[in-house]
């Protein structure tokens, strides 16, 4: 269980802290926090399930603190740490989901801890967590708490197969095109054979894997057909991250976090390791909505003059898109509003070189201009 403890005064803080590690396992304490206003802008990137908290404090009153928080993170859970049992009906009505009163006491601890563990264990987020198959780059599976792993197949055709139908996931795709796609040089009674045996090495490698809810599921729909069934606690990170797209919708102050962990989750394409041309119009639209969030946090971050901030996106965006000039003109312009000329030269002329090697082109006249009135400045502030 990951907790956050936030009080105005180290003592207390360290206490906890202690109590916290040394008699509970499984406890992790993410980080402590005397700056309340830190604490409230790092709470959702670290994403605890809990929120220890005083209520006494001297810049912000601690109910104020834990409705913030819960509007940034609604799944925490909040316990209230304080010498102040007037507060209690109060501290309630916020759903707080405990209450414990100054010197901790060791015992009721134990009970809130028991408590928050049984409360965690059975939310919805616990119980909708499950081994997650990711698509972004490489095809792998991750279990919770693992590291990502590579399925062992049987053959490449036997990777391009499972990949396809879960790329259709939930549909019925049609046995004729598995064999234009896959065999497209057999004739019919040769390429059924080997669809029927790479299926069954299919099966094989998915019941190896312990992925027991990944099923493959033959028809006679569409004059003979199969269709890929996840089972409930399977996930693909591709629809978890448009997912959360969607739900953030704006950046924001209290969303911003949230939004740069997003984008910068997006590593690779989809399936991008592999040239499987089935699945470009995928690739694209993902490369498209990974740009559309882009441009709103770059004007996010220029309106609000954080050019230090826009900075690790645009670089993240010219290792996406090495190929196409925004990053390298919103790197120019950040470096220059920063004040590193050294980074603006070396932007221009970095883009100047993949350019011409790579494309046989001149960057746009926008950027060309822009450089040219950049440098005449350079030059007449030397002077």
């Amino acid at each position: 269980m990951d907790v956050i403890l936030i009080d105005d005064e180290h003592l207390p803080l360290r206490q906890l802290k202690k109590m916290l590690e040394s008699e509970f396992e499984g406890i992790n304490v993410l980080k402590t926090y005397l700056n309340v206003h830190q604490a409230l802008e790092e709470v959702s990137t670290l994403n605890p399930d809990s929120v220890f908290l005083d209520i006494h404090m001297p810049e912000i009153n601690g109910l104020e603190l834990a409705a913030h928080i819960q509007e940034v993170h609604p799944a925490v859970e909040i316990v209230f740490v304080t010498g102040y049992d007037r507060y209690a009906i109060e501290a309630f009505e916020l759903f707080a989901f405990d209450y414990l009163l100054k010197p901790l006491r060791l015992p009721r601890l134990k009970k809130t801890i028991q408590r928050l563990r049984q409360k965690i264990e059975t939310s919805p987020e616990q119980q909708k967590e499950g081994v997650m198959l990711r698509c972004f780059g490489p095809l792998t599976v991750q279990a919770p708490g693992q590291e990502r792993k590579q399925m062992k197949w049987r053959t490449a055709k036997a990777q391009e197969l499972f990949a396809f139908l879960l790329h259709h996931h939930g549909k019925y795709v049609e046995r004729g095109t598995l064999l234009d796609l896959l065999w497209p040089d057999f004739d019919v009674d040769r390429a059924l054979q080997q669809l029927y045996t790479t299926v069954y090495h299919i099966r094989q490698a998915l019941q190896q894997a312990g992925l027991t809810e990944i099923t493959i599921r033959s028809g006679r729909e569409l004059g003979g057909s199969y269709r890929l069934e996840l089972g409930g606690s399977i996930q693909l990170d591709y629809l978890e991250w448009e997912e959360q797209l969607k739900r953030i919708k704006e950046p924001a102050p209290h969303t911003i976090r949230d939004y740069e962990k997003l984008l910068f989750a997006y590593e690779e394409d989809y399936l991008g390791v592999y040239d499987y041309m089935w699945a470009e119009a995928k690739r694209e639209k993902l490369r498209r909505l990974w740009r559309q969030n882009y441009e709103k946090m770059i004007r996010y971050y220029e309106e609000k003059g954080d050019y230090e901030a826009a900075i690790p996106l645009a670089e993240r965006m010219q290792e996406l898109f090495p190929l196409e000039e925004d990053s390298y003109f919103e790197l120019m312009r950040c470096y220059d509003a920063v004040g590193s000329e050294t980074d603006v030269e070396e932007q221009y002329q970095l883009l100047l070189s993949r350019f011409k090697r790579e494309l046989e082109l001149q960057p746009s006249e926008v950027v060309l201009v822009w450089y040219k009135q950049w440098k005449q400045i350079r030059q007449s502030n030397t002077r």
